[in-house]
């Protein structure tokens, strides 16, 4: 599969916070939205194993603790084409 930055899809297109439009653009983050995260994580006396940062990472551990894990591995299995 041959991608190309300027082709607007891929792993170079536009993050949905600065570049999308709709409802979907509210369900990224940008790296300021990281940094609080993680300073609020090293603040912490007992830091997490995971901290999600955006509502999509919410989402999918969400789903993934809802979801059986066959089920799990068939959707993220289709989403990186594997």
């Amino acid at each position: 599969m041959r991608r190309s930055p300027s082709s607007g899809s891929g792993p170079c297109s536009p993050c949905p916070r600065t570049g999308g439009a709709g409802p979907a653009a509210r369900l990224g983050g940008g790296p300021d939205d990281v940094a609080r995260a993680i300073q609020r994580a090293l603040d912490r006396r007992k830091a997490p194993t995971r901290v999600p940062v955006t509502a999509s990472a919410r989402l999918l551990m969400g789903l993934h603790a809802v979801l059986p894990d066959r089920l799990w591995d068939r959707a993220v299995k289709g989403s990186f084409d594997l």
